[in-house]
């Protein structure tokens, strides 16, 4: 019975001692919600500080600017004229047949190289890049017709002596072996042709009256 009661009183002085905490806590959070609510708000435009510049000191600036320009007096002898040529875009008449003269990249010799070494390197001609691209897919390719043979043999035998034309040569032995094949096929069926082609004999008529040039094509 004794240890009961010692129980109740423990737990009455317990429940006492939480009472009078919580009671505190709650007076100390209703004085700082009176605080909060007695400091005024900080106006934003207050932390900005406030402007010197006046629009007034700019515009009288403006207006003695305005003053001095125009009481200044400008004299024909002050004003020059800037004499230097200048560059123009109109041809000159001394020009105009360089302009329109027809100049060929064949027709440009090897003198206009920087490298003075190549000068007497041959130069790749008679073949444009598409036919270069043709013959060089031919003699990549497994299988080929006479025609694409044919036309390989005849642009490597255009280009040989270039160096195109021996870097190709140096790339592998089957590509050599073909190029050497080709350009040889080329040589004999373009033997054949010219040597079937008769020739046409030219009779010139003793008389100017029965001369016709047309009996020459």
């Amino acid at each position: 019975m004794e240890t009961i009661f010692l129980i109740f009183l423990i737990v009455l002085a317990a429940f006492n001692v939480w009472t009078i905490y919580f009671y505190n806590k709650l007076l100390l959070e209703v004085a700082n919600d009176k605080e909060k609510e007695k400091k005024p708000l900080i106006d934003p435009m207050a932390l900005v500080g406030k402007s010197l510049f006046k629009v007034s000191q700019l515009r009288k600036k403006e207006e003695t600017e305005q003053k001095q320009t125009e009481s200044i007096s400008v004299s024909d002898n002050d004003v020059t004229f800037d004499d230097s040529p200048k560059s123009t875009a109109r041809i000159s008449d001394e020009q105009l047949d360089d302009v329109f003269t027809n100049v060929r990249i064949e027709d440009i010799g090897v003198k206009y190289s920087d490298n003075k070494k190549d000068s007497d390197v041959p130069q790749a001609k008679g073949s444009s890049f598409e036919e270069i691209d043709a013959a060089v897919n031919t003699i990549k390719a497994p299988k080929a017709t006479d025609k694409e043979k044919r036309h390989a043999g005849k642009v490597f035998h255009e280009m040989d002596g270039n160096q195109f034309y021996e870097k190709f040569m140096e790339n592998s032995e089957e590509c050599k072996k073909n190029i050497h094949d080709y350009v040889t096929f080329y040589l004999q069926t373009h033997k054949i042709v010219e040597i079937s082609k008769p020739k046409k004999e030219f009779k010139v008529s003793d008389s100017i009256e029965d001369f016709n040039i047309l009996d020459f094509v």
